[in-house]
């Protein structure tokens, strides 16, 4: 009897724990060939206007600007803007924000060369952007360029931002990740290579407040480690319950 109530008391709290507990995910990438290592722009959009454009870089391309090639940034492949004139070159990718978002960073990696000899908002400069699903619209710029910044940033550069709050404030929608170069001064060529967008959400008592279901089957694929102090958490406290009703 004093076992069955051990076991029972034990299940119970396992349950009540495991419901009411919350236990962060993996992050999950949002950002599909953030590498370019495919030597193409799946994943990817280009919107350009003017003379200019995006292309892939394996080493051997040479802008019209004269720089000569570059190496890319890592890998095999990066990618690049280049143009005959003034152009505005955007290069986005969609995805959607999950529920319950945690913690959200974006990183990426570039080189700058601005040959204008001035950058000026907004028609000679980088602007890195939240933009809405069609890309049209701008929602929170995360990165640009502004003058007195150097004009030749060959680097490699690497850029980090904490955009939780933003990534909060979109939830449950479409948005596009959107680089932005611009030139109407001079050539202007700018390399990004390396684009990681990352989100935790957080799991309460087993349930994905809501993400992917392939990503939480996946994380959980990984490891059931989470699951471990939900447990030991259970069988402690049923312990303590059946340790004082045999006291009393």
């Amino acid at each position: 009897m004093k076992v069955n109530r051990l076991l029972a008391g034990i299940l119970g709290l396992i349950l009540v724990a495991g419901f009411g507990t919350p236990v962060f995910a993996n992050p999950v990438e949002q950002i599909v060939n953030g590498g370019f290592e495919t030597g193409n722009f799946n994943g990817w959009t280009i919107q350009a206007t003017g003379s200019g454009s995006w292309f892939i870089n394996d080493g051997t391309f040479v802008p019209v600007s004269g720089i000569g090639p570059v190496a890319p940034i890592s890998g095999n492949f990066d990618a690049l803007t280049d143009q005959f004139g003034p152009s505005l070159n955007m290069l986005s990718e969609p995805f959607v924000v999950p529920s319950g978002v945690q913690s959200a960073n974006v990183n990426w990696n570039d080189r700058i060369f601005n040959n204008a000899g001035v950058f000026v908002d907004p028609i000679q400069e980088v602007r890195v952007e939240i933009r809405d699903s069609t890309g049209t619209t701008v929602l929170a710029t995360i990165f640009d360029t502004n003058p007195g910044d150097p004009l030749i940033q060959p680097g490699p550069n690497a850029r980090s931002f904490d955009i939780t709050t933003l990534m909060q404030s979109l939830e449950g929608q479409t948005v596009r990740l959107c680089f932005t170069e611009e030139d109407n001064l001079f050539f202007f060529n700018y390399f990004v290579d390396d684009v990681s967008l990352t989100i935790d959400t957080m799991v309460v008592g087993g349930e994905l407040l809501p993400i992917e279901t392939t990503s939480l089957l996946l994380a959980g694929a990984q490891s059931f480690s989470w699951m471990i102090p939900v447990i030991l958490s259970g069988i402690g406290i049923g312990l303590f319950v059946f340790r004082k009703s045999e006291n009393s």
